[in-house]
């Protein structure tokens, strides 16, 4: 698997996660920006988000990180924690 597609699943499943907290103004806020930019770093998506936002992502992914982990999806747990490293 190449770089851009390694960053293309970890935003996409990002983006997944989000789908299902939809009703949270930060997880709109944080969605928004996913759909507006094409971004080619996580680094480059994280550089737009502010404060709160980081800390609202630092949440989910650690929940969708778990979520994953419990159902064996080594895939999707792969790209958040990459996701999730990158928050740091």
């Amino acid at each position: 698997m190449r770089v851009g597609e390694i960053i293309l699943n970890s935003l996409q499943y990002m983006k997944e996660s989000l789908d299902a907290y939809i009703e949270n103004p930060v997880c709109q806020s944080i969605y928004a920006k996913l759909e507006k930019a094409t971004y080619q770093r996580e680094e480059e998506f994280i550089e737009h988000l502010d404060a709160h936002e980081v800390s609202y992502l630092d949440s989910l992914l650690h929940k969708e990180m778990q979520y994953a982990r419990s159902t064996n999806d080594a895939v999707k747990l792969s790209a958040l924690t990459n996701l999730y490293e990158h928050l740091s």
